[in-house]
């Protein structure tokens, strides 16, 4: 208690020199000529009525408004040469008022965020201070919340001599705290270093390290994690340009000391650190493997996936969103974190139901827990999933975007994710002490040309990958031989054949796989590919063999008409005796007769025959067409119209219809005004969602705009139908 009360003591003094300093810093900062001073000042106000009707008399009405006002003041300004100050806060305040069923409720959120950063930045060295304080207070039903508080000071100090090794430095302490230090009190004390160096440029050596110290005074808690990790990378030609070889070895070292006393409670959440992101869009997330992404797992907190979990418009993609990690090999995990690149309202977020999927090999899902209403913040931007412990080597999370009949969701277009985190969450006594993990990734790629005519090449890849104190490896061996020519100005041939031996604590695989493509070129506009690719996979005493043909077709028979033509069919014999065979057809043409008018044409045809083994014996088959025309007669005029069908064996067939239209009479002047209307029919539930949208801005001078819309929706379907109409208003000044 005494070090709480020291620790608030600390804080308004912070507080006051803060005020200090910046009640200074006008007497203290150049000339006016010099410095850049904005402020900003926005007004938001908006209403929203839904009705939704389900089966019988079921009907349920809600009416919310919000009002939010917004103050955003920054400075910026060169003191000295390579010295820059920046100097701020924004503070916003925004009241609700929502009923639903007759049942009112009000709440009152206020948000103030000053902060400060005075840099340093030359060719040789740079650095900087800076301290960001963010506190909301939150008002429901006449009560208040203990307002919370996350406040941050941090250095930094980086070398960058020429041709030498950089060196960085960055210290961070972060509080966050509810104003009586009653439910949560917790201290961050970061400091990380790392360094780069270059002697040649072939190489490239890598070191950096971090020292965490995280404290929990209320629940006698605190964790010290020091980790450690290099990487060495070596990429060079050699014989002329024929060899090309690169390599590269990663350790790191993690310790934790986790210090609790007898009576301590709390949790600890452990990283886990995948071997990489997956994606995909899936309505039927039981099978199917996701793809590779990157982005999902490369640590950045802010840029976007590409994957929007925001309301998708009249006749877009509502398909759901998979997003899921290869962990490397089997791990215990039991919680989650989806970052996302905006703050969710507490309604939206609780609006999403999450569905946590398992997987040994990417194929094959089982539905392990689904998670409702998961929290959301404070001070992050990321929906946190708790479920019961697993072990798996993959894990995804199904999710569908917001609904456009949630209150609010029409004005949440998009919501990108931006990075899938997994964790172990245990009780800080099961991991009280001390801990140990290393890792390490050894990699070796060597590829040569062996002929030059016809090309040929001999490539060679070795991974090794291992982590204690589970004692888990993993090895894979690919070796690899590829074969190119081209017959004469029409023809060029392609062939690969490899092997990959791979072997991991509980699975031991060797697989051949082999391809084989033609292709013809006798036009500019005309050219055909013929694909044949195969892999034969023993794994653990377990035979599988796949084989495909595929041939396709791309013609551009005028100018603006454009056609393509695929077929193709394949085979799976599995080791449990299961076998599968499967046809493709599809085809396409885009047809763009003027710039004004675009038609786009789709067609696919799939059949599939299972038998044996394990998977659900019978022949599936599947047929989509798809058309769609937008016509733009004028600048200000859009016109679009789309139709789709759907039949599938065991399903009742699918049509779907889309028409919208967007119309911008004054899009280039001072008052703009424009009009939206899409419609969009679904025949599987006799379903039908239409929306209406006008709006005008006003650009009031050079400095000011003025946002009017209106928004009308409507979705019916055979168990329910619901009416939503919003209205908003928005002001922003610049000074």
């Amino acid at each position: 208690m005494n070090e709480r009360r020291i620790r608030g003591t600390r804080a308004r003094v912070g507080g006051c020199l803060l005020g200090a300093v910046v009640a200074g810093v006008p007497a203290l900062l150049p000339s006016p000529a010099a410095a850049g001073l904005t402020a900003t000042v926005e007004t938001t106000y908006a209403r929203s009525r839904s009705t939704l009707e389900g089966q019988g008399d079921a009907t349920s009405e809600s009416d919310s408004s919000t009002i939010l006002g917004r103050l955003y003041l920054a400075y910026l300004g060169n003191l000295y040469p390579y010295v820059t100050l920046r100097l701020g806060g924004t503070a916003d305040t925004s009241r609700s008022n929502s009923t639903y069923d007759g049942t009112e409720s009000d709440s009152t959120l206020t948000h103030v965020n000053p902060y400060l950063d005075l840099s340093f930045n030359n060719p040789a060295v740079h650095g900087g201070l800076g301290y960001n304080r963010r506190q909301e207070w939150q008002e429901t039903g006449g009560s208040s919340s203990p307002s919370l508080v996350r406040e941050s000071m941090q250095g930094l100090l980086g070398f960058k001599p020429e041709g030498l090794p950089t060196l960085d430095l960055q210290l961070l302490r972060t509080d966050t705290f509810d104003a009586a230090r009653e439910q949560s009190d917790q201290r961050v004390d970061h400091v990380a270093w790392s360094s780069r160096y270059q002697p040649v440029p072939e190489l490239n050596l890598s070191y950096q390290g971090n020292h965490n110290r995280t404290q929990d005074l209320l629940r006698d808690l605190e964790v010290i994690d020091l980790t450690n990790s290099g990487r060495a990378s070596y990429g060079s030609r050699f014989l002329g340009g024929r060899v090309n070889l690169n390599t590269s070895y990663g350790v790191s070292r993690q310790d934790t000391d986790t210090r609790v006393s007898a009576g301590g409670q709390g949790e600890v959440s452990s990283p886990l650190f995948p071997f990489g992101g997956l994606t995909s869009l899936d309505a039927s997330p039981e099978a199917g493997a996701l793809d590779t992404s990157r982005a999902l797992v490369d640590g950045d907190l802010v840029a976007s996936t590409g994957v929007n979990l925001g309301t998708p418009p009249i006749g877009g993609d509502a398909t759901a969103r998979n997003l899921g990690l290869d962990l490397g090999g089997a791990s215990d995990v039991n919680t989650l974190r989806v970052w996302v690149d905006r703050e969710v309202a507490p309604a939206l977020a609780a609006s999403f139901s999450w569905g946590v999927y398992v997987s040994a090999d990417n194929e094959t899902w089982r539905l392990h827990q689904t998670v409702v209403a998961a929290p959301f913040g404070p001070f992050e931007n990321r929906f946190e999933l708790r479920f019961p412990s697993v072990r798996t080597r993959y894990v995804k999370v199904v999710v569908k975007p917001l609904s456009p009949t949630v209150p609010g969701a029409l004005e949440v277009p998009s919501l990108f994710v931006t990075e899938l985190q997994a964790f172990l969450t245990v009780s800080a006594q099961q991991v009280r002490g001390s801990t140990t993990r290393t890792s390490q990734i050894y990699d070796l790629g060597v590829r040569a040309l062996l002929l030059e005519g016809p090309a040929l090449n001999y490539d060679f890849y070795y991974l090794y990958a291992a982590t204690t104190p589970d004692s888990s490896t993993r090895q894979t061996v690919t070796n690899g031989l590829s074969a190119a020519r081209r017959f004469g100005p029409v023809l060029f041939g392609a062939s690969r054949l490899s092997r990959e031996d791979s072997i991991e604590p509980q699975r031991r695989a060797s697989a051949w796989t082999y391809s084989a493509s033609l292709s013809a070129t006798p036009l500019e506009t005309l050219s055909h590919t013929l694909v044949f690719s195969g892999r034969l996979e023993d794994a653990d005493g377990e035979t599988t063999r796949t084989e495909s043909l595929f041939l396709n077709n791309a013609a551009a028979l005028y100018p603006g008409i454009d056609v393509s033509l695929a077929g193709g069919v394949s085979r799976k014999v599995s080791g449990d005796g299961g076998q599968g065979k499967s046809a493709t057809l599809t085809a396409g043409a885009t047809l763009v007769p003027n710039p004004q008018l675009s038609v786009n044409l789709s067609y696919a045809d799939s059949v599939s025959d299972d038998s044996g083994g394990t998977v659900d014996a019978g022949t599936k088959r599947s047929q989509r067409g798809d058309a769609s025309v937008s016509f733009s007669p004028v600048s200000t005029l859009y016109l679009f119209a789309s139709l789709g069908l759907l039949r599938e064996t065991d399903r009742p067939s699918s049509n779907t219809q889309s028409y919208s239209v967007g119309w911008s009479p004054f899009r280039d002047g001072a008052l703009q005004f424009s009009v939206s209307f899409a419609e969009s029919l679904r025949s599987e539930d006799n379903g039908r969602d239409k929306s209406l949208t006008p709006s005008v801005r006003w650009n009031i001078g050079r400095s000011a705009t003025l946002d009017l819309s209106y928004q009308r929706a409507e979705s019916d379907s055979a168990s329910q139908s619901s009416k939503t109409e919003t209205y908003s208003a928005n002001f922003r000044a610049s000074f």
